[in-house]
């Protein structure tokens, strides 16, 4: 799954493998993040990592249009991982 995961990252955004393999290691992050607080913010059955969950929250009206929810989840997970300096050169 992360080769495949790696692939579309690569292929899609251009990156060089070092770039795609940083993109990954967000995404787990974010992943490790979210399930930590899932049953505190969100209920048990909603999978964030979803399509339908993303393009949801890409379409909420009361969003700012302009900002990414990726962008979003990963704020919140390098605050949670602050203390701990994982993330501190993986600044977008």
């Amino acid at each position: 799954m992360l080769n495949k995961c790696h692939d579309i990252i690569r292929n899609a955004e251009k990156h060089d493998t070092a770039k795609t393999f940083d993109e990954i290691a967000k995404v787990l992050f974010m992943k490790v993040h979210i399930e930590r607080n899932a049953l505190k913010q969100i209920s048990p059955t909603t999978n964030i990592f979803s399509l339908k969950y993303i393009e949801d929250k890409e379409n909420d009206p009361g969003r700012n249009f302009n900002e990414s929810v990726f962008k979003d989840m990963f704020d919140q997970t390098k605050k949670e991982f602050s203390r701990d300096k994982i993330l501190w050169k993986m600044k977008k």
